[in-house]
């Protein structure tokens, strides 16, 4: 009775373990996601990053958007941390620095001394 006991025990914590790691592959792919959708925006000519900028603010979305991204960021960041888990980290901030004057948006573009 002690050894089929022992038996059942390995197989609940093998099934437990399989679940958690199934679970931390999702966070990293969720990371990897996000970390690509960051570069896909980040990544615009800044014409077009620009134009997006101002929409996303006229659409009163750029804030929710950036303050969702940051928290989705920091979150999937903990999780791997509390798991002592490997690989890369979500990036939690904004890819440029930008501007809003009066309603609109601009980039602030750095000189070469300061890159």
């Amino acid at each position: 009775m002690n050894l089929t006991t022992k038996q059942q025990i390995d197989i609940d914590i093998a099934s437990i373990e399989a679940s958690a790691t199934t679970f931390l592959n999702a966070v990293n792919a969720a990371i990897h996601s996000l970390n690509d959708s960051h570069q896909v925006f980040w990544s615009l000519p800044d014409d077009r990053l620009t134009a997006v900028l101002q929409k996303l603010y006229n659409d009163n979305q750029l804030l929710s958007l950036f303050a969702n991204h940051e928290y989705s960021a920091t979150a999937l960041n903990e999780i791997k941390i509390r798991a002592n888990s490997k690989g890369c980290e979500a990036i939690a901030v904004a890819g440029r620095e930008f501007q809003i004057v009066n309603g609109v948006v601009s980039l602030i573009v750095k000189s070469i001394a300061e890159i």
